[in-house]
C-alpha cells in the first residue's frame, strides 16, 4: 500500500501515511486496525473503478459523479462489514477459515446479492427519467451498487482468506527452517 502511495501522490504522502498507520496501530492495536484497512480496502476499490468508469464512459465530475463516491462508501461499507461481521461469528464458533468462508457465501452472501439486485432494480428505474440529472443518477448509482456487491462477496472474502494464510505460511516456513538448523 505504500508503495502504491508514493507512486501515486509522492514521498511526502506516503511517509505522512506510514506515520498515521503506524501511530493508528499503536492505539487501536494491529488486528483492530487490520480489521479497519480490510473493511474499507474494497470500498476504495469500487471508488476507483467507479471513476474509471466514469471516465471510460466520457462523464466529467460534477454534482452526480462526485455524490456517488459519498454515496458508494456508505452502500460498500455496510456489504463489507456484513460480510467481515458474519465470517467473524463464525471463526468464533470455532469453524475454519474456509467452512467459514463458505458459510457466508451461503447465506450473507445470497442475502446481500438480492438486496443489491432489488437497489440495481431500483435505481435502473430512476435511470429511465427523461431528466438528465436523475437518469445520470439512477445509472450511476445501479453500477456502484453491482461493484459495491462484487466488492463485498468477491474481494472482501479473498482479502479475509489471505489474512488468515499469511500468517500461517510465515510460521510454517519458520518451522521448516528451525527443523533444518
Amino acid at each position: 500500500m505504500g508503495l502504491i502511495i508514493y507512486v501515486l501522490v509522492g514521498m511526502e504522502s506516503a511517509i505522512a501515511i506510514a506515520l498515521i498507520t503506524i501511530i493508528l496501530i499503536i492505539i487501536w492495536g494491529i488486528e483492530a486496525f487490520g480489521i479497519a484497512i480490510m473493511t474499507t480496502t474494497p470500498i476504495f476499490l469500487v471508488i476507483i473503478w467507479l471513476y474509471g468508469m466514469i471516465e471510460v464512459a466520457g462523464f466529467g465530475l460534477n454534482m452526480v459523479t462526485v455524490s456517488i463516491a459519498a454515496i458508494s462508501l456508505g452502500v460498500g461499507i455496510d456489504y463489507v462489514i456484513h460480510i467481515i461481521e458474519r465470517f467473524r461469528e463464525e471463526r468464533e464458533k470455532g469453524n475454519q477459515v474456509e467452512h467459514a468462508l463458505r458459510i457466508v457465501g451461503s447465506s450473507s452472501g445470497l442475502a446481500l446479492f438480492g438486496s443489491a439486485v432489488s437497489d440495481i432494480a431500483g435505481f435502473a428505474v430512476i435511470n429511465q427519467s427523461d431528466m438528465g440529472f436523475f437518469s445520470t443518477f439512477g445509472l450511476f448509482c445501479a453500477v456502484m451498487i453491482g461493484l459495491s456487491l462484487i466488492a463485498s462477496i468477491i474481494i472482501t472474502p479473498a482479502v479475509l482468506s489471505l489474512s488468515y494464510k499469511i500468517p500461517n505460511w510465515f510460521n510454517s516456513n519458520r518451522e521448516l527452517l528451525g527443523q533444518q538448523q
